[in-house]
């Protein structure tokens, strides 16, 4: 057996915000106009990233949270469900994004509420 020692020079000081449990939880739905849902939320570091992609017909889109709104939660309890009044001052900044069949993409970000 090998007895290691710890070079505790050696260690990065690491914020712990940005490591820790990698979590993915998708649900699909599956509506009657034969279309398919899928809502995801990860879990990245302590704080929560949610994304909704719809696939009818020939399109492809769907909703995310804006990167700068991701990078401010400071940990999980931040997506709790709010009061009315409380929703309303909050930051619901989000990206709409589109694919066509051709390729062609479309990228909508909201500037301001």
């Amino acid at each position: 057996m090998n007895n290691t020692t710890l070079d505790i020079n050696n260690l990065y000081d690491v914020d712990p915000s940005k490591v820790g449990l990698l979590r993915t939880n998708s649900k699909f739905y599956y509506p009657s106009d034969n279309s398919l849902i899928r809502v995801d939320k990860h879990i990245v570091g302590n704080r929560r990233l949610g994304s909704s992609m719809v696939v009818k017909d020939n399109l492809v889109f769907g909703v995310k949270e804006s990167s700068e709104k991701f990078k401010g939660k400071k940990g999980l309890f931040e997506d709790e469900v709010l009061s009315r009044e409380a929703l309303a001052q909050t930051d619901r900044k989000c990206v709409f994004w589109l694919e066509y069949e051709n390729g062609v993409k479309v990228l909508v970000e909201m500037a301001e509420n």
